[in-house]
């Protein structure tokens, strides 16, 4: 039973990232979830760490690979 709809959630995030994001960084999106399932997190977590990425990578309009701390 999934009381919080984590299914649905984590669906509707990845309708966002392939709407508003680059195939470079749904590609890397992807990967940073499958890591994330390898180590054992469970899809709230996932889910916790994957929305404010794609968050941040809708806002600054780069590929993740060339962000820095500037």
């Amino acid at each position: 039973m999934d009381l919080h709809n984590i299914e649905k959630r984590l669906e509707n995030t990845w309708k966002n990232i392939n709407k508003f994001c680059s195939t470079k960084n749904q590609n890397t999106l992807k990967k940073f979830q499958d890591e994330l399932h390898a180590n054992g997190l469970s899809n709230n977590r996932v889910l916790f760490y994957l929305n404010p990425m794609y968050m941040i990578l809708k806002s600054v309009k780069k590929d993740a690979d060339k962000l820095n701390k500037d």
